[in-house]
């Protein structure tokens, strides 16, 4: 592992930390009884983010992985991709389960 390749593989350790960190915090937030759709959706935000920076290292990663390695590594680029797929659905689709009762509930309407 040359100096480059070393440099990217830390960083993206770093941000695979990062996106578990969001995961589990959408996790914690969709456990609750009463979901703040404020702070999911600025979670949803955040993975995004994150999502983005991981593919980029993960292609610039590739280029140096050898043949005998890179089963290894599209199985570990894969198993992150299915985590953030997975929580993003499950946050998205609490947002739109909140966001449909609230708009249904008959809340008066008043004119200053």
């Amino acid at each position: 592992m040359d100096d480059k390749s070393g440099r990217l593989k830390k960083k993206r350790g770093v941000t695979r930390t990062s996106v578990t960190k969001i995961c589990k915090a959408i996790e914690t937030e969709l456990t609750k009884t009463d979901v703040n759709v404020d702070a999911l959706e600025e979670m949803l935000e955040q993975l995004a983010v994150e999502s983005n920076e991981l593919k980029n290292l993960d292609s610039l990663i590739e280029e140096f992985v050898s043949d005998d390695k890179l089963e290894k590594e599209v199985k570990e680029v894969a198993e992150y991709t299915q985590k953030i797929i997975t929580w993003k659905f499950r946050a998205t689709k609490k947002i739109r389960e909140r966001t449909k009762n609230f708009d249904s509930l008959n809340v008066p309407k008043f004119r200053l």
